[in-house]
Protein backbone atom coordinates (compact mmCIF):
# COMPACT_ATOMS: atom_id res chain seq x y z
CA UNK A 1 0.00 0.00 0.00
CA UNK A 2 1.53 3.36 -1.01
CA UNK A 3 2.48 5.82 1.72
CA UNK A 4 1.20 9.38 1.42
CA UNK A 5 3.10 12.29 2.90
CA UNK A 6 1.08 15.31 3.96
CA UNK A 7 1.97 18.17 1.58
CA UNK A 8 3.27 21.50 2.82
CA UNK A 9 0.69 24.25 3.27
CA UNK A 10 1.10 27.55 1.46
CA UNK A 11 1.82 29.12 4.85
CA UNK A 12 4.68 26.69 5.50
CA UNK A 13 6.14 27.28 2.04
CA UNK A 14 5.94 31.06 2.50
CA UNK A 15 7.58 30.94 5.93
CA UNK A 16 10.31 28.65 4.58
CA UNK A 17 11.04 31.13 1.78
CA UNK A 18 11.22 33.99 4.29
CA UNK A 19 13.57 31.94 6.51
CA UNK A 20 15.90 31.32 3.56
CA UNK A 21 15.87 35.01 2.62
CA UNK A 22 16.68 36.18 6.17
CA UNK A 23 19.41 33.56 6.51
CA UNK A 24 21.07 34.65 3.27
CA UNK A 25 20.72 38.31 4.24
CA UNK A 26 22.37 37.71 7.62
CA UNK A 27 25.39 35.98 6.05
CA UNK A 28 25.67 38.68 3.36
CA UNK A 29 25.67 41.46 5.96
CA UNK A 30 28.38 39.72 7.98
CA UNK A 31 30.56 38.99 4.95
CA UNK A 32 30.07 42.41 3.36
CA UNK A 33 33.38 43.69 1.98
CA UNK A 34 32.68 47.37 2.71
CA UNK A 35 34.75 49.08 5.45
CA UNK A 36 33.60 48.34 9.01
CA UNK A 37 32.49 51.95 9.44
CA UNK A 38 29.88 51.41 6.71
CA UNK A 39 28.74 47.86 7.59
CA UNK A 40 26.16 49.00 10.14
CA UNK A 41 24.71 51.70 7.90
CA UNK A 42 24.37 49.19 5.07
CA UNK A 43 22.66 46.74 7.44
CA UNK A 44 20.25 49.44 8.62
CA UNK A 45 19.17 50.13 5.05
CA UNK A 46 18.62 46.45 4.21
CA UNK A 47 16.87 45.71 7.52
CA UNK A 48 14.56 48.70 7.12
CA UNK A 49 13.21 47.14 3.94
CA UNK A 50 12.89 43.73 5.59
CA UNK A 51 11.11 45.26 8.59
CA UNK A 52 8.49 46.89 6.38
CA UNK A 53 7.79 43.61 4.58
CA UNK A 54 7.49 41.55 7.77
CA UNK A 55 5.66 44.05 9.97
CA UNK A 56 3.28 45.59 7.47
CA UNK A 57 2.39 42.80 5.05
CA UNK A 58 2.32 39.62 7.14
CA UNK A 59 -0.78 38.89 9.25
CA UNK A 60 -0.52 39.07 13.04
CA UNK A 61 -2.01 35.58 13.33
CA UNK A 62 1.34 34.05 12.29
CA UNK A 63 3.51 36.54 14.24
CA UNK A 64 4.51 34.01 16.92
CA UNK A 65 5.33 31.22 14.50
CA UNK A 66 7.25 33.46 12.12
CA UNK A 67 9.25 35.31 14.78
CA UNK A 68 10.40 32.10 16.47
CA UNK A 69 11.36 30.47 13.17
CA UNK A 70 13.43 33.48 12.12
CA UNK A 71 15.17 33.82 15.49
CA UNK A 72 16.12 30.14 15.40
CA UNK A 73 17.35 30.46 11.83
CA UNK A 74 19.68 33.35 12.73
CA UNK A 75 20.82 31.43 15.81
CA UNK A 76 21.67 28.43 13.61
CA UNK A 77 24.19 30.57 11.68
CA UNK A 78 26.59 30.66 14.62
CA UNK A 79 29.31 28.67 12.84
CA UNK A 80 29.14 31.10 9.91
CA UNK A 81 29.53 34.25 12.01
CA UNK A 82 31.38 33.11 15.15
CA UNK A 83 34.69 34.67 14.04
CA UNK A 84 33.23 38.18 14.04
CA UNK A 85 30.48 37.94 16.66
CA UNK A 86 32.61 39.63 19.32
CA UNK A 87 33.10 42.69 17.09
CA UNK A 88 30.95 45.70 17.96
CA UNK A 89 29.83 46.21 14.35
CA UNK A 90 28.68 42.59 14.13
CA UNK A 91 26.64 42.92 17.30
CA UNK A 92 24.99 46.08 15.96
CA UNK A 93 24.11 44.23 12.76
CA UNK A 94 22.50 41.43 14.79
CA UNK A 95 20.44 43.98 16.71
CA UNK A 96 19.28 45.52 13.42
CA UNK A 97 18.22 42.07 12.19
CA UNK A 98 16.32 41.33 15.41
CA UNK A 99 14.54 44.66 15.20
CA UNK A 100 13.38 43.70 11.71
CA UNK A 101 12.29 40.12 12.33
CA UNK A 102 10.55 40.51 15.72
CA UNK A 103 6.94 41.17 14.74
CA UNK A 104 5.13 43.83 16.84
CA UNK A 105 2.21 41.43 17.30
CA UNK A 106 4.30 38.66 18.90
CA UNK A 107 2.84 37.27 22.14
CA UNK A 108 4.83 34.03 22.60
CA UNK A 109 8.59 33.50 22.26
CA UNK A 110 8.95 29.73 22.59
CA UNK A 111 12.65 29.21 21.96
CA UNK A 112 13.02 26.23 24.27
CA UNK A 113 11.30 23.12 25.50
CA UNK A 114 8.47 23.08 27.99
CA UNK A 115 10.12 22.92 31.41
CA UNK A 116 9.24 19.25 32.13
CA UNK A 117 10.72 18.22 28.75
CA UNK A 118 14.09 19.95 29.11
CA UNK A 119 17.42 18.12 29.46
CA UNK A 120 20.55 19.58 30.99
CA UNK A 121 23.00 17.92 28.57
CA UNK A 122 21.33 19.34 25.47
CA UNK A 123 21.79 22.80 24.02
CA UNK A 124 18.80 24.12 22.09
CA UNK A 125 20.31 27.50 21.14
CA UNK A 126 23.72 28.90 20.18
CA UNK A 127 24.01 32.62 20.96
CA UNK A 128 20.75 34.49 20.37
CA UNK A 129 19.46 34.79 23.95
CA UNK A 130 21.88 37.50 25.03
CA UNK A 131 20.89 39.71 22.09
CA UNK A 132 17.23 38.96 22.56
CA UNK A 133 17.15 40.33 26.12
CA UNK A 134 17.97 43.82 24.89
CA UNK A 135 14.98 43.69 22.50
CA UNK A 136 12.37 42.58 25.02
CA UNK A 137 11.32 46.19 25.60
CA UNK A 138 9.90 46.30 22.04
CA UNK A 139 7.46 43.42 22.68
CA UNK A 140 4.62 45.06 24.59
CA UNK A 141 2.07 42.24 24.24
CA UNK A 142 4.37 39.39 25.22
CA UNK A 143 2.70 36.67 27.32
CA UNK A 144 5.28 33.85 27.19
CA UNK A 145 9.11 33.81 27.16
CA UNK A 146 10.59 30.32 26.96
CA UNK A 147 14.37 30.20 26.46
CA UNK A 148 16.35 27.01 25.89
CA UNK A 149 19.84 26.24 27.12
CA UNK A 150 22.47 28.17 25.16
CA UNK A 151 25.84 26.87 23.97
CA UNK A 152 27.69 30.20 23.95
CA UNK A 153 27.12 31.69 27.40
CA UNK A 154 27.40 35.38 28.12
CA UNK A 155 26.28 36.76 31.44
CA UNK A 156 23.42 39.24 31.28
CA UNK A 157 24.45 42.52 32.90
CA UNK A 158 22.30 45.36 31.52
CA UNK A 159 18.91 46.51 32.77
CA UNK A 160 15.98 44.93 30.97
CA UNK A 161 12.33 45.86 30.70
CA UNK A 162 9.85 43.05 30.17
CA UNK A 163 6.20 43.52 29.24
CA UNK A 164 3.90 43.78 32.28
CA UNK A 165 1.53 41.38 30.53
CA UNK A 166 4.03 38.49 30.80
CA UNK A 167 2.50 35.32 32.28
CA UNK A 168 5.37 32.85 31.80
CA UNK A 169 9.14 33.21 32.09
CA UNK A 170 11.08 29.98 31.48
CA UNK A 171 14.85 30.16 31.18
CA UNK A 172 17.52 27.50 30.76
CA UNK A 173 20.07 30.25 30.13
CA UNK A 174 22.25 30.95 33.18
CA UNK A 175 19.67 33.09 34.91
CA UNK A 176 20.88 35.33 37.76
CA UNK A 177 19.49 37.04 40.83
CA UNK A 178 19.65 40.38 39.00
CA UNK A 179 17.71 39.12 35.99
CA UNK A 180 15.13 37.38 38.14
CA UNK A 181 14.60 40.57 40.13
CA UNK A 182 14.11 42.56 36.91
CA UNK A 183 11.52 40.05 35.67
CA UNK A 184 9.61 39.89 38.96
CA UNK A 185 9.60 43.70 39.29
CA UNK A 186 8.18 44.16 35.78
CA UNK A 187 5.76 41.23 35.68
CA UNK A 188 3.62 41.24 38.82
CA UNK A 189 1.01 38.94 37.30
CA UNK A 190 3.46 36.20 36.37
CA UNK A 191 1.82 32.77 36.64
CA UNK A 192 4.63 30.46 35.53
CA UNK A 193 8.28 30.92 36.53
CA UNK A 194 10.80 28.22 35.63
CA UNK A 195 14.55 28.74 36.04
CA UNK A 196 16.92 25.83 35.44
CA UNK A 197 20.66 25.12 35.59
CA UNK A 198 21.36 28.58 37.03
CA UNK A 199 23.99 28.62 39.82
CA UNK A 200 23.74 32.42 39.98
CA UNK A 201 20.20 32.21 41.34
CA UNK A 202 20.63 32.17 45.12
CA UNK A 203 18.82 32.98 48.35
CA UNK A 204 18.81 36.61 47.23
CA UNK A 205 16.00 35.73 44.78
CA UNK A 206 13.65 34.32 47.43
CA UNK A 207 12.29 37.75 48.34
CA UNK A 208 11.70 38.64 44.68
CA UNK A 209 9.82 35.38 44.06
CA UNK A 210 7.60 35.90 47.10
CA UNK A 211 6.37 39.19 45.59
CA UNK A 212 4.60 37.18 42.88
CA UNK A 213 1.03 36.60 44.09
CA UNK A 214 -0.36 34.75 41.08
CA UNK A 215 2.11 31.87 40.74
CA UNK A 216 0.68 28.58 39.58
CA UNK A 217 3.99 27.01 38.51
CA UNK A 218 7.44 27.54 40.05
CA UNK A 219 10.74 25.74 39.57
CA UNK A 220 14.02 27.30 40.69
CA UNK A 221 16.94 25.01 39.87
CA UNK A 222 19.70 27.25 41.22
CA UNK A 223 21.80 27.47 44.38
CA UNK A 224 19.17 28.23 46.97
CA UNK A 225 20.28 26.97 50.37
CA UNK A 226 18.30 24.74 52.72
CA UNK A 227 17.36 27.78 54.83
CA UNK A 228 16.40 29.68 51.70
CA UNK A 229 14.20 26.82 50.54
CA UNK A 230 12.44 26.74 53.92
CA UNK A 231 11.82 30.49 53.66
CA UNK A 232 10.52 30.07 50.11
CA UNK A 233 8.08 27.25 50.90
CA UNK A 234 6.71 28.91 54.05
CA UNK A 235 6.47 32.28 52.30
CA UNK A 236 4.61 30.84 49.31
CA UNK A 237 2.16 29.07 51.61
CA UNK A 238 1.38 32.36 53.37
CA UNK A 239 0.92 34.38 50.16
CA UNK A 240 -2.50 35.43 48.93
CA UNK A 241 -3.63 36.98 45.65
CA UNK A 242 -3.18 40.75 45.28
CA UNK A 243 -6.62 42.27 45.58
CA UNK A 244 -8.63 39.98 43.28
CA UNK A 245 -12.23 39.48 44.33
CA UNK A 246 -11.73 35.71 44.44
CA UNK A 247 -8.16 35.75 45.75
CA UNK A 248 -6.99 32.42 47.11
CA UNK A 249 -4.05 31.20 49.11
CA UNK A 250 -0.97 30.29 47.08
CA UNK A 251 -1.11 26.91 48.81
CA UNK A 252 -4.19 26.02 46.76
CA UNK A 253 -3.23 27.71 43.48
CA UNK A 254 0.34 26.37 43.16
CA UNK A 255 0.17 23.34 40.85
CA UNK A 256 3.80 22.79 39.83
CA UNK A 257 7.05 23.02 41.82
CA UNK A 258 10.71 22.21 41.23
CA UNK A 259 14.06 22.70 43.00
CA UNK A 260 17.56 21.30 43.59
CA UNK A 261 18.76 19.28 46.59
CA UNK A 262 15.41 18.93 48.30
CA UNK A 263 15.54 17.20 51.67
CA UNK A 264 13.07 14.94 53.46
CA UNK A 265 12.06 17.88 55.68
CA UNK A 266 11.28 20.06 52.67
CA UNK A 267 9.31 17.29 50.98
CA UNK A 268 7.10 17.08 54.06
CA UNK A 269 6.67 20.87 54.02
CA UNK A 270 5.87 20.79 50.32
CA UNK A 271 3.14 18.18 50.66
CA UNK A 272 1.71 19.85 53.76
CA UNK A 273 1.50 23.32 52.19
CA UNK A 274 0.64 22.42 48.59
CA UNK A 275 -1.70 19.42 48.45
CA UNK A 276 -2.98 20.30 44.96
CA UNK A 277 0.37 19.84 43.20
CA UNK A 278 0.06 18.33 39.73
CA UNK A 279 3.76 18.38 38.74
CA UNK A 280 7.03 17.94 40.64
CA UNK A 281 10.56 18.46 39.31
CA UNK A 282 13.11 17.51 41.98
CA UNK A 283 16.81 16.82 42.26
CA UNK A 284 16.92 14.95 45.54
CA UNK A 285 19.55 15.18 48.25
CA UNK A 286 21.20 12.03 49.57
CA UNK A 287 18.84 9.62 51.33
CA UNK A 288 15.81 11.82 50.70
CA UNK A 289 12.63 10.06 51.86
CA UNK A 290 10.01 10.18 49.09
CA UNK A 291 7.24 8.71 51.27
CA UNK A 292 5.34 12.02 51.77
CA UNK A 293 4.70 12.22 48.02
CA UNK A 294 2.24 9.34 48.34
CA UNK A 295 -0.26 11.88 49.69
CA UNK A 296 -0.33 13.99 46.51
CA UNK A 297 -3.54 12.59 45.04
CA UNK A 298 -3.58 15.02 42.09
CA UNK A 299 0.03 14.45 41.00
CA UNK A 300 0.27 13.71 37.26
CA UNK A 301 3.88 14.57 36.38
CA UNK A 302 6.99 13.38 38.27
CA UNK A 303 10.59 14.38 37.40
CA UNK A 304 13.27 12.93 39.70
CA UNK A 305 17.05 13.09 39.43
CA UNK A 306 19.93 11.40 41.26
CA UNK A 307 17.87 8.66 42.85
CA UNK A 308 18.06 4.91 43.34
CA UNK A 309 15.14 3.06 41.90
CA UNK A 310 14.70 1.18 45.17
CA UNK A 311 13.70 4.56 46.66
CA UNK A 312 11.01 5.03 44.00
CA UNK A 313 9.40 1.59 44.06
CA UNK A 314 7.03 2.18 46.97
CA UNK A 315 6.09 5.58 45.63
CA UNK A 316 5.15 4.15 42.22
CA UNK A 317 3.15 1.40 43.91
CA UNK A 318 1.08 4.11 45.58
CA UNK A 319 0.71 6.77 42.85
CA UNK A 320 2.07 5.17 39.66
CA UNK A 321 -1.39 4.61 38.20
CA UNK A 322 -2.19 8.35 38.30
CA UNK A 323 1.00 9.51 36.53
CA UNK A 324 0.88 10.56 32.89
CA UNK A 325 4.47 11.91 32.86
CA UNK A 326 7.50 10.18 34.38
CA UNK A 327 11.10 11.37 34.04
CA UNK A 328 13.86 9.52 35.91
CA UNK A 329 17.34 10.86 35.34
CA UNK A 330 20.56 9.16 36.48
CA UNK A 331 18.54 6.45 38.21
CA UNK A 332 20.49 3.51 39.61
CA UNK A 333 19.24 -0.09 39.33
CA UNK A 334 16.35 0.96 37.11
CA UNK A 335 13.59 -1.67 36.80
CA UNK A 336 11.75 -0.80 33.59
CA UNK A 337 9.30 -3.70 33.81
CA UNK A 338 8.19 -2.47 37.24
CA UNK A 339 7.39 0.92 35.66
CA UNK A 340 5.37 -0.74 32.91
CA UNK A 341 3.39 -2.77 35.42
CA UNK A 342 2.57 0.03 37.89
CA UNK A 343 2.33 3.18 35.75
CA UNK A 344 -0.58 2.24 33.52
CA UNK A 345 -1.53 5.72 32.24
CA UNK A 346 1.80 7.10 31.04
CA UNK A 347 1.81 9.49 28.11
CA UNK A 348 5.43 10.69 28.42
CA UNK A 349 8.28 8.45 29.60
CA UNK A 350 11.81 9.83 29.89
CA UNK A 351 14.51 7.49 31.23
CA UNK A 352 18.20 8.29 31.64
CA UNK A 353 20.11 5.57 33.48
CA UNK A 354 23.48 4.07 34.32
CA UNK A 355 21.99 0.59 34.18
CA UNK A 356 23.97 -1.90 32.10
CA UNK A 357 21.37 -4.66 32.40
CA UNK A 358 20.47 -6.35 29.11
CA UNK A 359 16.85 -7.48 28.56
CA UNK A 360 16.45 -11.25 28.35
CA UNK A 361 14.71 -13.18 25.59
CA UNK A 362 11.77 -13.55 27.99
CA UNK A 363 11.43 -9.78 28.12
CA UNK A 364 10.84 -9.62 24.37
CA UNK A 365 8.20 -12.31 24.60
CA UNK A 366 6.49 -10.54 27.49
CA UNK A 367 2.99 -9.22 26.71
CA UNK A 368 2.91 -5.48 26.24
CA UNK A 369 2.75 -3.80 29.62
CA UNK A 370 -0.07 -1.26 30.17
CA UNK A 371 2.29 1.53 31.20
CA UNK A 372 4.24 1.29 27.94
CA UNK A 373 1.30 0.72 25.61
CA UNK A 374 -0.08 4.19 26.37
CA UNK A 375 3.26 6.02 25.89
CA UNK A 376 3.31 8.54 23.03
CA UNK A 377 6.47 10.50 23.97
CA UNK A 378 9.55 8.34 24.67
CA UNK A 379 13.05 9.56 25.58
CA UNK A 380 15.81 6.96 26.15
CA UNK A 381 19.40 7.33 27.29
CA UNK A 382 20.79 3.90 28.23
CA UNK A 383 24.28 2.40 28.09
CA UNK A 384 22.87 -1.08 27.43
CA UNK A 385 22.70 -2.05 23.76
CA UNK A 386 19.40 -3.98 23.73
CA UNK A 387 17.06 -1.46 25.29
CA UNK A 388 15.91 0.18 22.02
CA UNK A 389 14.52 -3.16 20.85
CA UNK A 390 12.72 -3.76 24.15
CA UNK A 391 11.07 -0.31 24.24
CA UNK A 392 10.15 -0.21 20.56
CA UNK A 393 8.46 -3.58 21.04
CA UNK A 394 6.56 -2.37 24.09
CA UNK A 395 5.68 1.22 23.06
CA UNK A 396 3.71 0.54 19.90
CA UNK A 397 1.78 3.85 20.06
CA UNK A 398 4.80 6.14 20.41
CA UNK A 399 4.55 9.35 18.36
CA UNK A 400 7.75 11.13 19.46
CA UNK A 401 11.01 9.20 19.98
CA UNK A 402 14.26 10.66 21.33
CA UNK A 403 17.21 8.25 21.60
CA UNK A 404 20.64 9.12 22.92
CA UNK A 405 23.11 6.65 21.41
CA UNK A 406 26.34 6.35 23.38
CA UNK A 407 28.39 4.43 20.80
CA UNK A 408 28.26 2.73 17.38
CA UNK A 409 27.02 -0.50 18.94
CA UNK A 410 23.97 1.38 20.21
CA UNK A 411 23.42 2.70 16.69
CA UNK A 412 23.65 -0.77 15.18
CA UNK A 413 21.19 -2.14 17.75
CA UNK A 414 18.76 0.70 17.00
CA UNK A 415 18.91 -0.22 13.33
CA UNK A 416 18.13 -3.87 14.14
CA UNK A 417 15.31 -2.82 16.49
CA UNK A 418 13.72 -0.69 13.78
CA UNK A 419 13.75 -3.63 11.37
CA UNK A 420 11.53 -5.60 13.76
CA UNK A 421 9.38 -2.81 15.22
CA UNK A 422 5.91 -1.71 14.16
CA UNK A 423 5.76 2.08 14.46
CA UNK A 424 2.73 3.13 12.49
CA UNK A 425 2.02 6.13 14.75
CA UNK A 426 5.55 7.57 14.89
CA UNK A 427 5.72 11.24 13.79
CA UNK A 428 9.00 12.61 15.19
CA UNK A 429 12.43 11.02 15.71
CA UNK A 430 15.55 12.62 17.22
CA UNK A 431 18.84 10.91 18.04
CA UNK A 432 22.33 11.83 19.17
CA UNK A 433 25.08 11.59 18.23
CA UNK A 434 25.04 10.90 14.51
CA UNK A 435 26.81 7.68 13.54
CA UNK A 436 27.79 5.51 10.59
CA UNK A 437 24.36 3.85 10.65
CA UNK A 438 22.45 7.15 10.37
CA UNK A 439 21.63 6.70 6.68
CA UNK A 440 20.23 3.18 7.19
CA UNK A 441 18.25 4.32 10.25
CA UNK A 442 16.74 7.17 8.25
CA UNK A 443 15.79 4.85 5.38
CA UNK A 444 14.13 2.35 7.74
CA UNK A 445 12.15 5.08 9.45
CA UNK A 446 10.83 6.42 6.16
CA UNK A 447 9.87 2.91 5.02
CA UNK A 448 8.17 1.79 8.24
CA UNK A 449 6.55 5.00 9.57
CA UNK A 450 3.79 6.37 7.30
CA UNK A 451 3.06 9.33 9.60
CA UNK A 452 6.68 10.44 10.02
CA UNK A 453 7.15 14.24 9.79
CA UNK A 454 10.52 14.89 11.41
CA UNK A 455 13.83 12.98 11.40
CA UNK A 456 16.57 14.98 13.03
CA UNK A 457 19.84 14.40 14.90
CA UNK A 458 20.29 16.26 18.18
CA UNK A 459 22.94 18.88 17.51
CA UNK A 460 24.69 18.81 20.89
Amino acid sequence: MPQFIKPHTLEDLALSAIEDHVSQLCVQLMQNKVPESKKVRHAQERCRQLKYILHCTLPTIIANKMTVKLLKRIDSLYDDIRDCISESWCQEVIYELLSAIIHPGVTRLELGSEHMHSFDYRYELNFIVFFLFNNLCTMNDLKVIRLGNQYCHRMWTNSVRVAESLEEFTSMYKCSDALLEAVTESCKRLKRLHVSWSPNVTDVSVGAILKLRHLEELSVMGKISQNGLTQLLNGLAANTGSGDRDSQMCSSQLLSFGCYNISSLHLSLLVEHFPNLVELKLLCSNECDLTPLKNLKYLRGLWLSNIKFTEVRQLLCAIGSQLVYLHLIYAEALDVKFIGEHCCSLYCLHLIAYDETVPSSEDYAHPRLPGFESVECLHLNFPGTSWPRFFLHQCKNVRKLVVYLRNNINCEMLEEALQQATLKHLEEVYWSPTCQFAQNITRLLIEKCPKLRIIRPLER
